[in-house]
């Protein structure tokens, strides 16, 4: 078994260390946005971030639409990016079109999703 390691930083810090590392490494750094509350509290801490340290640097956002989603979710990621439009880079919004049969399988059941997953293969 793994012995654990605990550091002296909380998750907080720890972030802003890995954040750092990301603007001064990379060209381009994309967010995936999936419209539920850890991305988004991902999505608002990159931007608070980049505007405090990193001004002139633009970030991307990414979102993927099952249209699979709740409405209420399609309704926060569009208030999303409409408040964050201006500062970022690029916004991308790609719409995933599902089967008939996935269509089906979402939403059920565990047994009945395995069973859509083993159809599926």
């Amino acid at each position: 078994m793994m012995k654990r390691e605990y550091l002296n930083e909380n998750v907080y810090e720890a972030l802003q260390r890995r954040l750092k590392f990301l603007f001064e490494e990379f060209d381009n750094i994309f967010v995936s946005f999936s419209g539920g509350k850890d991305s988004g509290m991902l999505l608002n801490l990159v931007l608070d971030f980049q505007k405090e340290h990193y001004p002139d640097k633009r970030i991307g956002v990414f979102h993927q639409d099952f249209e699979a989603q709740y409405s209420a979710t399609t309704e926060y990621v569009e208030r999303t990016f409409a408040r964050i439009e201006k500062d970022v880079e690029q916004l991308r919004n790609v719409l995933v079109s599902l089967g008939q049969h996935q269509r089906r399988c979402l939403g059920q059941a565990d047994a009945s999703a395995r069973i859509c997953d083993q159809h599926q293969k």
